[in-house]
This record gives structure tokens, sequence and C-alpha cells, in this order.
């Protein structure tokens, strides 16, 4: 078996990229964990009465997600106890769908068994006249600035997208019979 010109090349400095790799991983994988500690304590703190959330950190970076769904004690229409909501974030790690690998992709989530709630979602987003609706993707460029600001402004991503559900769930509760 021979080996192309780029797997040749790759040989060659197979060292030296396998430490350039990890260094890399190393990386994404901080953003994430930095970015999800500071939602995780801000949505602790802010505790809306309504809605309860789960953190999912991929380990070794890469992929986060924050799942959102109804507190068991708020009084809601049935179908809304069922309701699920995810903020994503996913980097070059675990994701081909970007323009470029310097960046991530934030965006809104719910499961398609659920296309109820998302056309729901949705009608109330395009009422409120929100500026980003809760399905968007956003892309964020992870090595143009400084990384505490990328983790900054990765965590004022998802909260803007936490507080916008928070405003369309209101929104619905208040239309509910």
């Amino acid at each position: 078996m021979d080996l192309s010109e780029s797997g040749s090349h790759y040989l060659a400095n197979y060292y030296l990229l396998e430490q350039t790799r990890e260094e890399v991983h190393r990386f994404l994988e901080g953003i994430a964990k930095d970015f999800s500690a500071l939602v995780e304590e801000h949505l602790k703190l802010k505790s809306d009465g309504l809605l309860e959330f789960s953190l999912y950190v991929q380990k070794g970076g890469g992929y986060v997600e924050f799942g959102i769904k109804m507190r068991p004690d708020v009084v809601a229409p049935p179908e809304m106890k069922d309701w699920k909501y995810s903020i994503i974030y996913r980097d070059a790690m675990r994701t081909q769908n970007l323009s470029s690998s310097t960046e991530a992709r934030v965006y809104g989530w719910t499961p398609k068994a659920l296309s109820r709630q998302k056309d729901q979602v949705e009608r109330v987003a395009k009422v409120l006249e929100l500026q980003r609706m809760p399905y968007d993707e956003v892309t964020v460029d992870l090595v143009d600035s400084p990384v505490d600001e990328v983790v900054d402004a990765i965590a004022r991503l998802f909260v803007g997208y936490y507080d916008d559900y928070v405003r369309i769930i209101q929104e619905l509760l208040k239309e509910a019979p």
C-alpha cells in the first residue's frame, strides 16, 4: 500500500501535527467548559420559576447542550409539560457543517416529534418581534478575539436564547385557557 502525497507529508510531520492537534483540542475543550460554566452559574442565579435546565458537556469538548423543559410544579396546559427545547453549541470537533474550522455554531433545537411546539414557539417569537428566532443558527469565530471575549460572547448568546424562550413560554401561558 502506497501513501498519497498528503499522507507522506503528514507522516513526515506526524509528531508536530499530533502535538498541535492536542493543543487545539485542549483549546476547544476549554472554551466549551468555560462558557458552559458561566451560563450554568447565571441560570442558577436567575431562576425564573418556569423552566428547569440540564447541562451536557461532551468530554473532550466540541459539543454543549443546555436542555430546557417546564418545571413539574408549573401550572401549564398538558401539552406544554412535555415540551423540550435545547440550546446547542458545536465546533469543528463535532460537526463539519461550518464554513470555517475556526468557527462554532450556536442554535436552538426541538425534537422533530414536537413539531407543534416548534410551530407555537416560532409563532409567538414573531408576535413578540424577537430580534433572533429561537431556532436560528449563530456562527461565532473562535480565534479572532481573545479567548475570554469569545467565551463571554458565547455565554451571552446562550443566555439570550434562554431569555427569549422564557418570554415565549410566558406569553404562551397567558394565551392558555
